[in-house]
């Protein structure tokens, strides 16, 4: 990446706009019913959440596991397997919690508009710094510090809500589209 920074632009980290970036734990069980267990495999290609594919936990465990717990608002990164892949959580959601496949990326409110951070973080500059961090052993994996270290140029946040709703729209089309062509 270029040491060069367009003007108006701040070259940031993302640990930088954050809370904080935590994951989960795996249960030791699932219940057929119960709070909303989040897992890699609930995470679709468009960055929404699938809760068709969501396990289930029982209250006591979810309540035991609050570095996990999960907020509205909270963006999902996946940081083993399939990497990258993202979904922002919705209060339609909760409660949820989620396990160790997923890092839980929680902005600190004003730092950077929700959507032209999920749009960054899919980005080809974040993707390509995703394939130089990640070790290899049975499966790809991050960790949160490489996470938190991922960085991306930052406009003022006016710009940032433009292309996050320019980017966001094209999505939606992309979306459309594949879906008349798998009809």
């Amino acid at each position: 990446m270029s040491n060069l920074v367009p003007e108006g632009l701040v070259r940031v980290r993302l640990g930088d706009l954050t809370k904080v970036i935590t994951k989960g734990t795996t249960p030791k069980q699932y219940v057929s019913d119960g709070i909303n267990f989040v897992k890699v495999e609930s995470v679709s290609g468009n960055a929404t959440l699938l809760p068709s594919k969501f396990a289930y936990i029982d209250r006591y465990v979810h309540d035991s596991f609050k570095r996990s717990q999960l907020e509205e608002g909270d963006i999902l990164f996946s940081i083993a397997g399939s990497l990258g892949r993202l979904a922002l959580v919705e209060g339609k959601h909760l409660p949820a919690n989620t396990n160790q496949a997923l890092a839980i990326v929680r902005l600190n409110k004003g730092a950077i508009h929700t959507s032209f951070c999920i749009q960054q973080l899919k980005g080809e500059s974040v993707q390509l710094q995703l394939m130089n961090l990640q070790t290899v052993g049975a499966q790809p994996n991050l960790s949160l510090q490489q996470v938190s270290d991922i960085v991306f140029l930052l406009p003022p946040h006016s710009e940032q809500k433009k292309i996050a709703a320019i980017l966001t729209s094209v999505d939606d089309v992309i979306e459309k589209t594949q879906a008349q062509i798998d009809k």
